[in-house]
C-alpha cells in the first residue's frame, strides 16, 4: 500500500466513521422512541441500569460523557416520565443519586433488547476478527482523544 493510498483510505475511513455514527444514533433514537424515550435521555437511562442503584449524578454524567447541567435536564425529563427517582445521596447530602423506578427498569430492558437485536442484525455477517479490528480502530481514536484532552493549550500559559 502506498502512502497516498493509505492516506486516502484513512481519510475515507474517518469520513465513514462520522457517517456511521450518525446512522447508528438515528437507529438507536428510533429504538428508544418506540418506548417513549428520547435518544438523549436513553443514554442516562441505560447507564443507570449498568452502574446500579443510587448512581451519583456526577458519576452518571461522566459515564454518559456529558456536562452535569445537561444531565440535570435529562434527569428532569426521565423523572417527569416516571422512569427515575432522584434523591439526596445518603453519604453526601450535597450530591444527588439517581435510581430506576420499576417502570424505568421495564423501559430500559425493552430499549436494551431492541438495541441488542439491532446490533445482531447489523453485524450478523461480521466474524470475531472483524469485530476485534473495528474495536482496535475505535480504541486508537479514544486513546488519541484522551491525549488531546490532556495536552496543554500551547497558546495558554499555565504559569499565571
Amino acid at each position: 500500500m502506498t502512502t497516498s493510498n493509505r492516506a486516502d483510505m484513512l481519510r475515507d475511513m474517518t469520513r465513514d466513521l462520522l457517517l456511521a455514527g450518525r446512522l447508528w444514533r438515528k437507529m438507536a433514537r428510533e429504538a428508544a422512541a418506540r418506548h417513549g424515550v428520547s435518544e438523549a435521555a436513553s443514554a442516562p437511562l441505560i447507564w443507570i441500569d449498568r452502574l446500579g442503584e443510587n448512581v451519583r449524578q456526577n458519576a452518571l454524567a461522566e459515564a454518559v460523557g456529558i456536562e452535569g447541567a445537561s444531565l440535570v435536564r435529562l434527569i428532569d425529563e426521565l423523572e417527569a416520565s416516571g422512569l427515575v427517582t432522584r434523591r439526596p445521596d445518603p453519604n453526601d447530602r450535597r450530591a444527588n443519586s439517581v435510581s430506576l423506578t420499576p417502570r424505568g427498569r421495564e423501559v430500559v430492558t425493552e430499549v436494551n433488547d431492541d438495541i441488542q437485536r439491532l446490533r445482531l442484525d447489523i453485524f450478523r455477517d461480521l466474524d470475531l476478527a472483524d469485530i476485534h479490528a473495528a474495536a482496535r480502530v475505535l480504541d486508537a481514536i479514544k486513546l488519541a482523544g484522551g491525549r488531546q484532552c490532556q495536552r496543554p493549550d500551547p497558546g495558554h500559559s499555565t504559569n499565571g
